[in-house]
């Protein structure tokens, strides 16, 4: 329901604020113009897990019989698709994909969820000196996912470099989440997810985290990408999702 909705917005804002405050206190040793930021962010509605549905090369999870009572007693498999679909698209995926769930052979779940894909650059000093990436998923801070940077078992995906508008090389990684429906509102689905990217690097047993500039005004610093935007009386509307593309600011033509 959208009065739900609004309410789990604010409650997540505020519950994190304290704690996303603490962490960009932390000391930055920054020395240039970012450490990371978005460079592309847009709804794919064209990529959906349906699209994507490959449960062969899949990772089988759970394998399990369940007595249900009258319903009798029944199998259920469930298999995490991530690796395979970070494989096939070059990209890490910041926020969990559902699992393919299936009952007596029969899938669950359902597949028509779309993804959003965010492309975020990174200076090459800074990426060479980064321990991990990540995304926070929620408004304001929240639930933070990392993923090592660097190295062999680095579980980034490298996209393309660019040249920066200060000169230096940039470092693109692509990414995706899951477009989840958030709510119904007016017979239509409600669909919104917010993210910020992270770089974190340990200096001295500690770990530092060097946050994007965040854009917009008010409270809600994130980057957030819906398929509707709410009135000023509190109507949801719905509308194309949003993106965001900075190539021109971030780019040296």
């Amino acid at each position: 329901m959208p009065n739900r909705l609004i309410g789990l917005i604010f409650a997540a804002a505020f519950g994190a604020s304290t704690a996303q405050a603490a962490i960009n206190d932390a000391p930055s040793d920054r020395d240039g113009w970012f450490d990371i930021t978005v460079l592309e962010a847009h709804a794919r509605l064209d990529l959906t897990l349906r699209s994507l549905d490959a449960v062969e090369s899949c990772d089988k999870v759970k394998d399990e019989w369940l007595d249900e009572g009258r319903a009798g007693r029944n199998h259920y498999e469930q298999f995490d698709c991530t690796r395979s679909i970070e494989s096939r698209l070059n990209a890490t995926a910041f926020k969990a994909l559902p699992l393919w769930v299936f009952r007596n052979g029969f899938l669950t779940t359902g597949l028509d969820t779309p993804l959003i894909e965010v492309y975020t650059v990174t200076p090459l000093d800074r990426m060479e000196r980064a321990d991990a990436l990540g995304f926070s998923e929620s408004y304001q801070g929240g639930r933070v996912n990392l993923f090592k940077a660097n190295g062999s078992d680095g579980k980034t995906h490298e996209a393309r470099q660019v040249r920066l508008r200060d000169g230096r090389v940039g470092i693109v990684h692509r990414w995706i989440a899951p477009f989840d429906r958030n709510g119904n509102a007016g017979g239509f689905d409600l669909r919104a997810v917010p993210f910020k990217p992270v770089l974190t690097r340990n200096a001295g047993g500690e770990e530092r985290r060097y946050w994007d500039r965040l854009i917009g005004d008010g409270m809600f610093h994130d980057y957030a990408i819906a398929n509707f935007r709410v009135t000023d009386d509190g109507r949801y509307v719905p509308q194309e999702p949003n993106g965001y593309d900075r190539s021109a600011e971030l780019l040296l033509p």
